[in-house]
């Protein structure tokens, strides 16, 4: 199987760290930016397999660069998930309607890491 590369575009330089390592053990080969701009001059020399955006950043919010994404016909067809703090029907449907395939709220990877850390703090019943 060929190397499958990611591109993740996040303005917190937490959350590239966290998944391009959690990516990386698994095999994949990851590129970031850290914000819309970056991203679309990577584009220029690149063309991932999979887009990773986070929506809330300066400048272009992601939902703005996955429709610039969508209008490349390099990238049209790429697969983009969203991974964003932003919950609520209104903005998935947003993502979607710019072209997104998937969308993961932060807070649930969160709230999962939490339930997990907590379990081991539980009271045996």
């Amino acid at each position: 199987m060929p190397q499958m590369t990611i591109l993740v575009v996040d303005d917190e330089e937490a959350i590239l760290t966290l998944v391009k390592v959690i990516l990386k053990r698994k095999g994949y080969t990851v590129e970031t930016a850290s914000n819309a701009h970056e991203a679309l001059e990577m584009l220029e020399t690149l063309t991932p397999d999979l887009f990773i955006l986070d929506i809330m950043m300066p400048h272009m919010d992601g939902i703005e660069l996955c429709r610039h994404i969508r209008t490349r016909p390099e990238t049209a067809k790429v697969p983009v998930i969203m991974l964003t703090a932003l919950g609520g029907l209104e903005n998935i449907n947003r993502a979607m309607e710019a072209g997104a395939n998937d969308y993961i709220e932060k807070a649930s990877v969160a709230q999962q890491l939490v339930n997990r850390v907590e379990d081991f703090f539980s009271p045996v019943g």
